[in-house]
């Protein structure tokens, strides 16, 4: 309704700018319904990770001279890898194995798709949709046998005995301006579902 080729969001394009965006069309659709419904999953773990890390690490990159964005990538991220990871092998499982989006937004050409309509449609004596589900069990092993791999014994963010974790910072203008600006796109997108269904109320 909000997003839809013509919902809202399209009508006002189209209106404003005269052309509209496929938003909800195939694979670009069940990506975005994907991504605003799975958001939260990598977010907690993230936020959790990233309270985890210890606060002398950052102070000593901060004495060896890190400081913005190098110290973000080069200490902070890699010590949060492990929410950030697990998070992604969660929503990479779930969404793997999502049968509803895909078939709400009419796409039947993928894997958990396929294998329901396989086995309700032509019945056990078909064996595609039993062999299409074992192919998919086995991705989400590996997924999740590959996130514990790449982060075996690289667990380092814990904090220690009476330890700090990460400081709070005080924004510039221009850097505020920008993270709550980004924060507010995000949670408008993000919540577009909630105030789509008030709007329909």
């Amino acid at each position: 309704l909000i997003f839809g080729l013509n919902g809202s969001v399209n009508l006002l394009l189209n209106d404003w700018f005269g052309f509209t965006i496929p938003i909800m069309d195939g694979l670009i659709g069940v990506t975005f319904v994907e991504s605003i419904h799975y958001f939260p999953f990598i977010l907690l773990n993230l936020v959790a990770s990233m309270r985890n890390i210890d606060g002398a690490m950052e102070e000593s990159a901060l004495n060896l001279g890190a400081r913005g964005f190098r110290l973000f990538r080069r200490v902070i991220f890699p010590l949060a890898m492990p929410g950030y990871l697990a998070g992604a092998a969660l929503v990479f499982v779930k969404v793997f194995a999502d049968l509803g989006s895909p078939l709400v937004l009419g796409l039947t050409n993928m894997l958990a798709p396929r294998a329901y309509l396989r086995i309700t449609s032509v019945g056990i004596d078909d064996p595609l949709g039993y062999v299409i589900s074992v192919i998919m069990i086995a991705f989400s092993i590996l997924a999740l046998w590959m996130a514990a791999r790449v982060m075996k014994g690289k667990d380092y963010a814990t904090l220690q005995k009476g330890g700090s974790s990460l400081q709070r910072r005080r924004l510039s203008a221009w850097e505020a301006v920008l993270a709550y600006g980004w924060i507010g796109l995000i949670l408008l997108v993000t919540l577009a579902p909630h105030i789509g269904i008030l709007l329909m109320s």
